[in-house]
């Protein structure tokens, strides 16, 4: 969710593990957030959810009540069935390389994933072996 802006927000994003909430600032607004639901393509609001995370703000910052919530959102996160991420090049289409599906792990696994990227890019071999995460591993036999 988002919240108007305030001077008593962080300068700097905080992950609050705990809370499991990461509350980012922007220069017109804090965004709290943290929450992974798996519901498919259903855009649909769950309320306690939100409220959760803004109770896990208003725990650990100051200055974090309702009246300032500006907007709540939802978006799909990009997961694999099997849960693993998709990395790599598919068959049949050779100016396409995959780097996506890591779910709530995107910025953790970053740096791994762009080097691994760039080595399919520039041709060497891969430290990891990316068939598990190949995007053909989906394709119907």
């Amino acid at each position: 969710m988002d919240l108007e802006r305030a001077d008593s927000d962080p300068a700097l994003p905080i992950y609050m593990q705990e809370a499991r909430c990461i509350a980012t600032p922007f220069e017109d607004r804090l965004r709290l957030s943290g929450t992974l639901q798996l519901t498919g393509l259903d855009m649909d609001l769950d309320r306690v959810r939100a409220m959760a995370t803004l109770e896990a703000g208003k725990r650990t910052l100051r200055g974090i009540d309702r009246d300032r919530v500006k907007d709540v959102w939802r978006g799909i996160r990009p997961c694999a069935p099997d849960g693993l991420p998709i990395i790599g090049r598919t068959s049949g289409i050779d100016n396409v390389v995959f780097a996506t599906g890591h779910a709530m792990k995107g910025l953790h696994l970053a740096p791994a994933t762009a080097h691994l990227v760039a080595d399919v890019l520039t041709g060497r071999q891969p430290k990891q072996d990316l068939r598990p995460f190949s995007p053909d591993r989906f394709r119907l036999l």
